[in-house]
């Protein structure tokens, strides 16, 4: 199960660059940078979820590989994203209009963008 996570981690490091690009958080920015950072065994970078996402660009389908970016638009990593472009627009603009305690009652599973397993960071 390792070696075939190694070989999916390797495919997202060398696969051709998309066009889209998914801008999370400073807040998620930095959980992804501390789950790089750690040890895999001890913690797991955490997944990309609708929260903690600020922008959507360009166009893709869904299972496209995308760049993640900081909000200032540099490269943490690389994903494969649950949703196509506009899907992830729709649904991250209907969770952020949803209030608070509703947003709470939101299954985590429901919001995932970018699954951690589909996620892996560029170091730099």
């Amino acid at each position: 199960a390792e070696e075939r996570e190694d070989a999916k981690k390797t495919w997202l490091i060398t696969s051709a660059d998309g066009t889209g690009k998914i801008a999370v958080s400073t807040i998620l920015e930095r959980l992804l940078r501390q789950g790089a950072a750690q040890d895999k065994k001890v913690r797991k970078t955490p997944s990309i979820l609708f929260a903690g996402i600020e922008d959507v660009t360009g166009e893709f389908n869904k299972g496209a590989v995308v760049k993640i970016v900081g909000d200032d638009g540099v490269a943490l990593g690389r994903g494969v994203s649950r949703y196509s472009s506009s899907e992830l627009r729709e649904k991250v603009a209907k969770y952020e209009a949803l209030p608070d305690e509703e947003q709470a009652k939101v299954r985590t599973a429901e919001t995932i963008a970018v699954h951690a397993n589909d996620f892996v960071f560029i170091k730099q």
